[in-house]
């Protein structure tokens, strides 16, 4: 087993969010507004590390629905937020997901997910997209009571998996994730997935890849 842990983000870095689309496309009329409301789920849980106010995850993404709805007039009933989310357990893993994590198991690494969501929605995700089986573990940040980007929960992580957090690797498609991943100590590596870019105030990581099979390979060069 190699000696670096490889510790994936959930949504969008392996599951497509694309499988939204059809939602918001029936209840907003604008598939496009998933971004929109992604990204309020993110800016509220930023919020909510700031201050330190202790909210679920799928809690976030009910509410900003809601909100969401009222901005653009439309009548979302609670048992449609509870279909667009449920949609949420139901996404299937990008095109580049089985194979590259088919290529770090047969090299020997330790992956684990640590993923916002609390962890019957983790697992449930990962089941349901058939590549759970390819984690010795998943971890939600509410066992820590906090929201990545926030230190806590990465050094939490490191106890948890009773290693050095120098040890671990983050991986994931949102710039401020691996931020606040680097802040903590941890190695970090970037996939570029449609939409995200990264953040220039900060330097870019040492692994930047548009694709997860060429992660994969990175990572088998520097951490073998």
């Amino acid at each position: 087993m190699k000696n670096t842990i490889l510790t994936f983000d959930v949504n969008e870095t392996l599951l497509n969010l694309d499988g939204l689309k059809i939602k918001f496309k029936k209840y907003f009329n604008d598939e496009n507004l998933l971004s929109e409301w992604f990204g309020s789920v993110i800016n509220s849980a930023f919020l909510c590390t700031i201050v330190n106010e202790q909210i679920d995850f799928s809690e976030v993404g009910k509410k900003m629905l809601i909100s969401m709805a009222e901005k653009y007039n439309q009548n979302l009933k609670n048992d449609e937020v509870i279909e667009i989310i449920t949609t949420m357990r139901n996404l299937d893993p990008h095109n580049d997901v089985v194979e590259s994590l088919d290529l770090l198991k047969n090299n020997k690494f330790k992956m684990i997910a640590l993923t916002n969501s609390n962890i019957e929605s983790a697992k449930q995700q990962l089941t349901n997209s058939k590549i759970i089986d390819y984690f010795d573990q998943v971890i939600s940040v509410e066992e820590f009571n906090a929201l990545k980007p926030s230190s806590k929960v990465y050094l939490e992580a490191s106890n948890r998996m009773k290693c050095s957090i120098s040890s671990m690797r983050m991986i994931a498609c949102h710039a401020w994730d691996l931020i606040g991943a680097s802040k903590s100590g941890m190695k970090v590596a970037y996939v570029q997935r449609t939409g995200q870019y990264w953040n220039p105030i900060f330097s870019k990581p040492e692994i930047f890849e548009k694709n997860l099979i060429d992660l994969a390979k990175k990572i088998i060069e520097r951490d073998s």
